[in-house]
């Protein structure tokens, strides 16, 4: 029997983010358009509304999801 490869939730941001200069929020994700965010934590974990994520340099920190889309990535032979 053959499993399917199991695979993180990953989202891309739709909006930057930069965390406020005076200290707050300093557990916050910083982003830029475009990036994706592989998510580790939602809701039910985090116990807000906020998301836990890693960007791929390995920065870790909460998201607004609202500032995401689902990340959709095109793989070689997904078409034949």
């Amino acid at each position: 029997t053959r499993f399917r490869q199991i695979r993180p939730d990953e989202v891309q941001t739709t909006v930057s983010y930069k965390r406020p200069e005076d200290g707050r929020r300093s557990n916050f994700l910083e982003y830029k358009v475009g990036q994706r965010i592989t998510v580790l934590a939602r809701e039910s974990a985090t116990k807000s509304a906020m998301w836990y994520g890693v960007l791929p340099g390995g920065a870790c920190g909460f998201f607004d999801p609202n500032h995401t889309k689902p990340y959709v990535s095109i793989e070689r032979g997904a078409f034949v």
